[in-house]
């Protein structure tokens, strides 16, 4: 049996494509496949579903990839919105898109945001996944980048510290996460 074209599992398809395209630096096509994929969710799934939020996502990834940080903000914003709405504030996919957020942000020059953004995703990290996890530890490194940027030089070490003693415990030593 297919799952035809309109199925969500098409469309989940069309993503993973999209994900390949924007990691070749084919942004066009990526955002074509994920424009299906949207294109199918939302008639099977409806305007409120954590998949559409996933995708909007992912198209957020690649207007970040190509410089244009509004478009990828509004991306941001508006899976943050579905996801809100949909799983909540404490859950992991939200931290996602608040760090997603935060480096649009930094990107931007804007690092107060950026951090703000960081904290609120630090926060629902830290009490849905805990201390020692490794998203936990990649919030704490982009909080790190973002103090240095600011010439808070103190707090960026001190970030970075935790990042590297999660990694550590986490992944070990010899991971190429704990040596960036």
């Amino acid at each position: 049996a297919t799952l035809g074209e309109q199925h969500p599992g098409t469309a989940a398809t069309y993503v993973s494509m999209g994900c390949i395209f924007l990691s070749t630096g084919e942004f066009d096509k990526a955002f074509q496949m994920c424009e299906k994929a949207l294109q199918i969710q939302r008639a099977a799934l409806g305007e409120q579903h954590p998949s559409i939020a996933t995708t909007l996502g992912h198209m957020g990834s690649i207007f970040v990839s190509r410089g244009e940080y509004d478009k990828a903000l509004e991306m941001h914003e508006k899976a943050l919105q579905i996801g809100l709405a949909t799983v909540g504030e404490q859950h992991r996919s939200t931290a996602s898109d608040f760090n997603n957020m935060s480096n649009i942000f930094f990107n931007r020059g804007d690092y107060d945001k950026a951090l703000r953004m960081s904290e609120k995703a630090l926060n629902i990290q830290l009490a849905v996944l805990g201390e020692q996890h490794p998203e936990t530890a990649i919030t704490y490194c982009n909080m790190g980048s973002t103090y240095d940027s600011q010439g808070e030089h103190d707090k960026a070490l001190q970030m970075y510290q935790k990042a590297l003693s999660i990694s550590l415990a986490t992944k070990g030593e010899q991971h190429p996460d704990t040596a960036t």
